[in-house]
């Protein structure tokens, strides 16, 4: 059915509150948010989160930029590495499937993620951030234990440069 853009007769069409673009885009781009931290261990695509808003991929990616500061690849990661820690700091679960829960699909990609966001292993956070480690002793919050976990380390220092001496005339 095909209907006119404008009423027939003297009455104008009126919309009383016409709906802003960027609160639709707003809306759509929460609900493509909330559907990748429930799909965080599913494959995900710039196209798949694309189609699930209705969007062609680079307008999408585009809006999503403009509404988060960062682009969709990037969320997705962020959201996958959270996932893992979450994962590595409460259940003994093994690597590969800390990994396949993330959504990173090997123990080798989670562990390359890691080692570029967060400079560590998997198996190091977890060694520093896990539950079952010595919660009692220094406390539950994760923070605390790694805090007292580095309690008489030597923390290397940087080294100086040499002092230049200006020769005398």
């Amino acid at each position: 059915m095909v209907t006119a853009p404008f009423r027939t007769g003297t009455q104008a069409q009126f919309i009383q509150h016409p709906t802003p673009r960027a609160d639709r885009d707003a809306d759509t781009l929460a609900a493509v948010r909330e559907y990748t931290l429930r799909h965080l261990h599913e494959p995900l695509t710039v196209t798949d989160l694309a189609a699930h808003a209705d969007m062609a991929p680079r307008t999408f990616a585009r809006h999503f930029t403009a509404a988060t500061g960062t682009t969709p690849l990037r969320r997705l990661l962020d959201q996958r590495i959270a996932a893992a820690q979450r994962l590595l700091e409460r259940t003994d679960l093994p690597m590969p499937e800390v990994a396949r829960r993330a959504g990173f699909g090997s123990e080798v990609t989670m562990r390359q993620h890691f080692a570029s966001r967060l400079a560590t292993s998997p198996r190091a956070y977890r060694a520093a951030f896990s539950g079952t480690a010595s919660s009692t002793e220094a406390g539950s919050r994760p923070i605390a234990r790694w805090a007292a976990s580095t309690v008489g380390r030597a923390i290397p220092r940087a080294r100086s440069a040499p002092s230049r001496s200006t020769p005398s005339r």
